[in-house]
């Protein structure tokens, strides 16, 4: 299974759409046991790293110590 990370960023259905078209099984997800259980995982892209880095610091409440917001 390819897990894709659904942080808040990135066009999911797009991405898993066109995994699932090359045949393999894909689930979109936060759940850290789905992405154990992953065979791949992939972190959708945005165009700036560090923004789309930044929500992970958020939902830690480290905002203000985001190396990516530096």
């Amino acid at each position: 299974m390819i897990a894709i990370v659904d942080y808040g960023v990135g066009n999911l259905f797009s991405l898993s759409s066109s995994v699932r078209s090359l045949g393999a099984e894909v689930r979109v997800t936060r759940d850290a046991a789905d992405l154990r259980a992953a065979d791949h995982i992939l972190l959708p892209g945005v165009g700036a790293f560090a923004d789309a880095l930044c929500p992970f610091c958020a939902r830690k409440r480290r905002k203000s110590r985001c190396w990516a917001s530096a």
